[in-house]
Formats: structure tokens, sequence, C-alpha cells
């Protein structure tokens, strides 16, 4: 390496190693094969005996998520993806539980190629057709973000549509 700009002698070896060429021939990619499994299994109190009368969320918000079913669940979740420098996958177990008509929280605990235990958690909040969401993983990684292998949050919302009542 010759001394001078440190950018551009790294432009320069990123030049060298990588061919640049230029032709017409047209090309087919196929996306990443990806499989997601997932089994869950319901438990405790059914929601429509739930008492609905104190949720303060008005009838028709109660009415329209009826079919979600019981307070708690928990279960397992299998993701394969396919790539071009091999497979990748994880694995992940995780709790949710329903808190009133409106809020859930989740728990999760994972394991992939790269990390043997990633811990996560998330929570939505329903008001009406709006659902907003913040998600966190890899909590154990928040301790050191340099040492850890990744981390994430992230928040966002969803409309949410009904069919209509017969």
């Amino acid at each position: 390496m010759t001394p001078g700009d440190p950018w551009q002698n790294l432009i320069d070896e990123i030049d060298q190693l990588i061919p640049f060429e230029e032709n017409n021939a047209s090309y087919i990619s196929m996306r990443p094969t990806r499989v997601n499994l997932q089994i869950r299994r319901n438990w405790g109190q059914p929601r429509d005996k739930v008492n609905s009368e104190n949720c303060y969320c008005g009838a028709e918000a109660f009415e329209n998520r009826a079919d979600y079913g019981y307070v708690n669940s928990y279960g397992a979740l299998l993701n394969w993806v396919h790539r071009p420098r091999g497979p990748q996958w994880t694995f992940s177990g995780f709790y949710q539980r329903r808190i009133g008509s409106a809020w859930t929280i989740k728990t999760t605990l994972g394991v992939d190629q790269f990390q043997w235990l990633n811990l996560g958690l998330g929570t939505q909040v329903q008001a009406g057709p709006v659902q907003f969401y913040l998600l966190a993983d890899n909590l154990l990684g928040y301790r050191n973000l340099a040492a850890s292998h990744s981390a994430y949050v992230q928040f966002g919302f969803n409309v949410l549509t009904w069919k209509p009542k017969k």
C-alpha cells in the first residue's frame, strides 16, 4: 500500500478485487426459497367467556376481535431460508398473553446459526382498526452492542379490516 489518502487506497483496492464488465446478456434470478412452520396451542379461558363489559373498548371493537380465541398461547416457529451461500435457519419458542381485549404481549426465546440464545419481547395495542406494535430482539445483546451479532427494535402500525358480518 502506498502512502497517501487512505480512502483512495481503499477504493483502489476494491476496484482491483471486484471485476467490472458490461454485457447485454439477460439473466433469470430465483428468489430464495423460504419455509415457515409454526405450531401453536391456545389455553386458558376462551375470550368469548371473558367479561367484556369492563374492557372500556366499545362493543364493536370487542365483537370484531372475537375470533382471536383464547387468552394464552404458546408455540414454536421454524424459519428456513435457502440462500446462495447456504441455508439460514432460526428456531424459536414463544409465549403470548392477551390482556383485556386490546393489548397483547409476546416473549420469544430463539436460536440460530449465529447465536444460541436470542431473547425477544413484543407488545401490540389495538385501537379500533389500528394496531400499534413495538418489538425488540436479542435483548441480552443490548448489554454490549459492540460484541452483539445483531439487535433491533421495530415499531409501527397496521390498519386492519374485518369481513362484514352477515
